[in-house]
Parts: C-alpha cells; structure tokens; sequence
C-alpha cells in the first residue's frame, strides 16, 4: 500500500472484495476499464489485474490512509457483516461494521471527492406494503436492517457524491472458493439432501452479473436512492424449484413458513422492489430464468473440478 497510483488510471475501490457480490463487482469493475483495489478482511483473494488489500473497514485510521495511497475515483462499500442472525445477536459488532465502517468509508470518499455506492438492503422494509419504490418509508424489524437504514442516512450527510444501492436476495457464481446460497442449494439437490424453503418469504432475486453492472451503473447517475431488484417476484420455495428444474432433478422440496422456524432475527414476509425508476435510467437486469440457466452452469462446473 505504500506505491502511489499511476494519476491516469480510473481506479475503483471495492470493499468485502472476497464476498460473492465483491467476486462479481471486481470482474465487471476490470471489464469495465477500471484499475480494481480490493479490500478485504478475513479470506484473501487471487485475482488477476486485482491489487488486494487487507484490513477492516470499522478501522478509521486504516481507510483514511487506504483513501490517501489509492486515491480511488470511486468506491463501492460492499462490507457488512451481512447475517441477520448474527447481527441480532451481537448488535454491538453489526453497528461497528455495518454502520461505523459506513461511516468511515463515507466519510474518506468526501475528502477524496470520490463517487460512493453504498451497498444496502431490500431488509430496510418490513414486508408488509410490497413493492417498495425508493420513495417507501423505511421499516425495518431487524437489526440488521435498522443498522443499514443508519448507515443509508450516514452516506447522504456525509457525503455529496453517494448513492444508496439497495439490494434484493442475489444469486450466482461468486468464484471457485466464494459461498452462495444458489452453490448450496445445487449442491444439495445434486446429492438428494433434503430441502426446506419458505413459501410465505417473496423477494425479487437477481443474479451477481446484473448486480454488479447496475451497481457500476449507479455510479454514473445522479440519484441518492436506486433499488436494484430483478424482474421476477418469487417466493423462496418457488424459487428452489426453478433451480431443481435447470438442473433437470427430480426433486421433493419441502414448504416451510415463518411462524414454524424460530431465528433470531425477524424475517418480512415480502420485500419485492419496485425498480422502473431504475430501469428507466438504463438499468437492464437479466430475466430469472435466463440468469438462472447461467449461473448454474457455472456453479455446476465449480463443483465437478
């Protein structure tokens, strides 16, 4: 970290670099013209063409120096302690990554007049008005989404050239090592396990490549707000049964509903987007079913090597 950049490079900052969004920003962030500096904290990453940094984003002193040596023309904050769960149990820790490393990085991105895209949450809501525009009340039952709804508010006063990227359920490929929901599931049904999904949990899913390109997007616009959902409203068990249908397996998928599984953090019931506003700005996100079938194949090859 002690190099300085070449001043004619367009360079990119990523946090939570080595999570399965920060997988897909780094590749779309590359083939995109960007010099890409990954930040990471506790799983390093090997990427060609990627200058990986370690260190915690809850570290003032660390990212104010990270802003001074990368001097980024953009950042995108894809670090979070994510796990709803785990945030509930430990709120202390969720608000020191989830809102003070916010906060940190907003606040170097303003003395850097960086653009800033803050990654956030369709968990901001309660699951009860479905489809939430940028315009909806926030609502959040979780800690998890009270802390993002902090850290939201935090990008807007902190600094001028922020936008909040709010993000549905995301599925896909996230490298050979990365961990995904979908990466899970196809490796349950390939090995017959048995499968328990919501049937009364709706989202709006999308794939890390549309992810990333309309978070890359954002960046461009001059909004403070976009949701970035996919085309398809879709329950969890509804879902799994596409994915069993790509891979061509026969499989029994058992429903589950909310008020029969006990865990620690709330669930809303449905926390479908509304992105026409999104949408209507250039953002192209790839039909589930399409998407689907590519990040399958993908996944499937990970798994057989």
């Amino acid at each position: 970290m002690d190099t300085p950049p070449n001043q004619k490079e367009k360079r990119m900052l990523i946090t939570g670099a080595s999570g399965f969004l920060g997988y897909n920003l780094c590749k779309e962030a590359l083939d995109s013209g960007y010099s890409v500096y990954a930040l990471v904290n506790k799983r390093p990453i090997s990427k060609r063409r990627v200058t990986t940094i370690s260190g915690n984003v809850s570290d003032a002193a660390f990212i104010g120096d990270l802003f001074t040596t990368v001097k980024p023309h953009a950042v995108i904050h894809a670090a979070a302690l994510a796990d709803p769960n785990a945030c509930q149990k430990d709120p202390k820790l969720s608000y020191l990554v989830n809102v003070g490393g916010s906060q940190n990085i907003a606040r170097a991105a303003q003395r850097h007049n960086a653009h800033c895209a803050f990654i956030s949450t369709d968990l901001v809501f309660d699951g009860t008005k479905a489809p939430y525009t940028e315009d909806s009340p926030v609502c959040p039952i979780s800690v998890y989404g009270e802390h993002k709804v902090v850290a939201e508010q935090s990008l807007i006063e902190l600094c001028e050239r922020g936008i909040i990227c709010r993000m549905p359920l995301m599925f896909g490929y996230g490298g050979e090592k990365g961990a995904s929901f979908l990466k899970a599931m196809i490796s349950a049904l390939r090995n017959n396990q048995p499968l328990k999904l919501f049937s009364d949990e709706y989202r709006t899913p999308l794939d890390g490549v549309s992810a990333a390109q309309g978070i890359l997007k954002a960046l461009t616009l001059h909004k403070k707000c976009l949701h970035l959902g996919g085309s398809t409203r879709i329950s969890r068990l509804d879902f799994g049964k596409k994915v069993a249908a790509v891979l061509g397996i026969s499989a029994t998928i058992e429903h589950v509903l909310h008020k029969d599984v006990t865990m620690p953090a709330p669930r809303p019931a449905d926390v479908s987007f509304d992105s026409s506003r999104a949408v209507s700005l250039g953002y192209n996100p790839l039909a589930m079913e399409i998407a689907l079938a590519e990040e399958c194949t993908k996944i499937e090859a990970c798994l057989d090597h």
